[in-house]
């Protein structure tokens, strides 16, 4: 099973107020520039003390203000639009809380727990608990025991560190398949009604089954067994058939080895006519070869089948549809996170099927001869360099974007979080939304963001690397002005700027063109001009320290005209 963790406004609270990493210079990464060290002894303390006093009002006079201050707290460090803010205070207060982010996943690791994915906002885990209900007790003890052994559990000791951390269990799953952070699935545990017949023939199985199912019941609602699909690969498929077909396949690998796992228990306890767990139990409907075999091997078996067999016939059929339809890179949808050229329809399936399959430890060898047979019908060789799965969407992450309604600052890969579109043209607009509230992102504010990422970036490619040689001689000079500096050819050498690393990402067209950011669109013209006026304006800055000012003036109208 995996149980999904999230946290509420917690990380900044547990950095400030842990006793253990007090100290900036102890937590401060060897890259982060310097100063911070000294600039932080003075302003951590300060904000830990203003804080102190915020949380003490909030508790003790029930202060409104105060507690609106305590939700902000981050925001009002991290934004540049605040006046409290201070690049070298924010630095030092995420590495605090990435120290007690990283005290929190050995916590979890100590108690048994196997990470699968984790960052600031959520935490997925494996349980290793192949009952619901068992994996719900388990998530509860792990989440009691790191809130008492840090304080904050009972209320005796003033909590500290991690004690300041609210966690809590947002979604278990079952069957569950992680390629990264948008790209997942598998059956989802919810409790809510049931919408149709399949729906109600696969949660009236569950819950037949569960040891603590009449508990849930007493509640009203019953839990279904829901299939996931957050595949964002699955988007950049040609069409709607491979889209289709992709759906179905990964959807199955998890919904009908769920359903045969809950049928060899019931099974089981038809026969016997006692709960027992369901892996010292044999399946009724079983072939005869599985007779002698355990309940994870019959299951294993199945699994194994499914791939060899039913998936195989089918992806076959599949395959030939896309290669009949044909197509080329055309067919491919434009998306913001394109950033491949690719050409043939029936390849990228097989390719984004193939790597999801073999997620599963169990079933490699399958879909490796699964493999071989599709490349074949296509007529590729297995070994091919085309044959190498790269992800087809680019991501680009927008740090600490602020949300105003539940005071949540979220990281936003914009290439992969789908934004709301109210009438799918540029006249409604599209906007992002929160993960935590769903209330709307401005889209001005995040494209203004964007606009300044782009000009910071070319301004940094612009300025890496500049060369005079008039100051060759004076090492001490060009120290203190922070130049790489080569003898002069000539004496009468040049001013050069010469860039050698290439532009880091940034925001292309595709992301403008598609979410209708009228500004970022025109970046590239943008940073033309920048970059000639920062050439410019660097050359008379490098003539007038020199004491060559009129020289500097005849080559700036030279330049300009």
């Amino acid at each position: 099973g995996r149980a999904e963790l999230g946290r509420r406004q917690g990380w900044w609270r547990g950095a400030l107020f842990d006793t253990e990493t007090s100290l900036p210079n102890a937590v401060i990464s060897p890259s982060a520039p310097l100063g911070d060290e000294m600039s932080a002894a003075v302003s951590l303390p300060v904000l830990r003390s203003v804080v102190l006093s915020w949380l003490k009002d909030a508790c003790q006079s029930n202060s409104r203000v105060a507690d609106d201050l305590l939700h902000d707290v981050y925001r009002l460090v991290s934004s540049p639009d605040v006046l409290l803010n201070d690049p070298a205070l924010h630095r030092v207060v995420h590495a605090l809380m990435r120290t007690t982010f990283l005290r929190l996943l050995g916590e979890l690791q100590r108690l048994g727990s196997t990470i699968v994915s984790a960052d600031f906002h959520r935490v997925v885990i494996a349980t290793g608990k192949s009952d619901l209900f068992d994996a719900r007790e388990y998530v509860e003890f792990v989440i009691s025991t790191i809130l008492k052994r840090a304080g904050g559990g009972d209320g005796a000791a003033p909590a500290e560190g991690l004690g300041r951390i609210s966690l809590r269990p947002n979604g278990f799953y079952s069957h569950y398949l992680f390629l990264d952070r948008n790209n997942f699935g598998g059956v989802h545990f919810e409790q809510r009604d049931v919408e149709d017949d399949e729906e109600n023939e696969l949660a009236r199985l569950f819950n037949d089954n569960a040891v603590g199912a009449e508990d849930e019941r007493r509640g009203g609602a019953s839990i279904v067994p829901t299939v996931v699909c957050g595949w964002n690969i699955m988007q950049y498929l040609a069409n709607d058939v491979a889209q289709d077909y992709f759906r179905t396949v990964i959807g199955r690998f998890s919904k009908d080895v769920f359903r045969k796992q809950l049928m060899i228990e019931q099974s089981s306890r038809t026969r016997k006519g006692l709960t027992v767990s369901p892996t010292s139990v044999r399946g009724a409907d079983d072939d005869e070869d599985d007779a002698d075999l355990s309940p994870q091997e019959q299951l294993l078996a199945y699994k194994r089948k499914m791939i060899s067999k039913h998936f195989a016939n089918y992806l076959t059929r599949a395959v030939g549809e896309l290669i009949e339809d044909g197509g080329g890179p055309e067919a491919f949808p434009q998306l913001p996170g394109s950033h491949l050229r690719l050409t043939n329809p029936a390849l990228e399936f097989v390719k984004n099927i193939l790597v999801v399959l073999d997620l599963d430890p169990d079933t490699r060898q399958e879909t490796t001869y699964l493999r071989k047979s599709l490349f074949a019908q296509i007529g590729i060789q297995e070994y091919s360099a085309v044959t190498k799965w790269r992800n087809p969407a680019a991501s680009f992450v927008l740090p600490d974007v602020h949300c105003a309604e539940c005071h949540e600052c979220i990281d936003v890969d914009l290439c992969a979080t789908p934004p709301d579109d109210d009438d799918g043209g540029p006249s409604g607009g599209r906007h992002w939304s929160c993960s935590n509230c769903g209330a709307r992102y401005g889209s001005e504010r995040v494209e203004g963001r964007l606009v300044e990422i782009v000009q910071r970036k070319c301004l940094r490619y612009q300025l890496q690397d500049v060369r005079r040689g008039y100051i060759a001689d004076r090492p001490e000079r060009s120290y203190q002005l922070g130049l790489q500096l080569a003898p002069p050819r000539t004496s009468n050498a040049a001013f050069e700027v010469r860039g050698r690393q290439t532009p880091e990402a940034t925001p292309d067209d595709a992301l403008a063109t598609h979410h209708y950011l009228r500004w970022l669109r025109q970046g590239p013209v943008y940073e033309s001009r920048l970059a000639d006026l920062s050439i410019m304006y660097i050359y008379i800055l490098f003539r007038v320290v020199f004491g060559q000012l009129s020289q500097a003036s005849s080559s700036f109208v030279g330049l300009v005209r």
